[in-house]
């Protein structure tokens, strides 16, 4: 069964990576980015881990295939994927959604392998005009070491 997550978050990760290197600057956008780090492009994720400095993934795409809500944020060197129910609707979750985070091409952390306690909080979803505010936090063991870390973060996008 975990061989099957790890396999449905790797399709995730590698459709969400095709979608934010394929997709073209929608031409109805406004090239300017306002004062709180929301871009153009109507994505903007955060992601701290542990005491490291934030990240903030302002390229991206975020759109509504087959039922579920893909999410992707990246920068040079990282990325973070979501994969949320597209009727999800205000509330705390604990299950029935998949976060993955990779840096340098290499498996961070997923719900599906190495966490350890996952949280999502929808604090707001507009299904009308296609936007979604939430928080999550991810409990993990490094693969590598097995010691614990903690990612917190939030993330407000516009889908299509």
């Amino acid at each position: 069964m975990k061989r099957f997550y790890l396999t449905k978050a790797l399709f995730l990760i590698m459709i969400v990576g095709m979608m934010s290197t394929s997709c073209k600057k929608d031409d109805t956008t406004d090239d300017n980015a306002d004062n709180n780090n929301t871009a153009a492009s109507g994505i903007t994720i955060k992601l701290k881990i542990d005491n490291d400095a934030e990240i903030v993934y302002t390229k991206g795409s975020a759109m509504d295939m087959g039922g579920k809500l893909i999410i992707g944020g990246n920068n040079d060197d990282s990325d973070i994927q979501f994969s949320i129910d597209n009727t999800i609707a205000k509330g705390t979750y604990t299950q029935g959604f998949l976060i993955s985070h990779g840096k340098n091409g290499k498996a961070i952390f997923t719900t599906a392998t190495n966490a350890t306690s996952y949280t999502l909080t929808v604090t707001e979803h507009n299904t009308s005009a296609k936007h979604i505010k939430a928080t999550y936090q991810v409990d993990y063991k490094d693969n590598n070491t097995q010691a614990p870390h903690v990612a917190v973060g939030s993330f407000d996008v516009t889908y299509k």
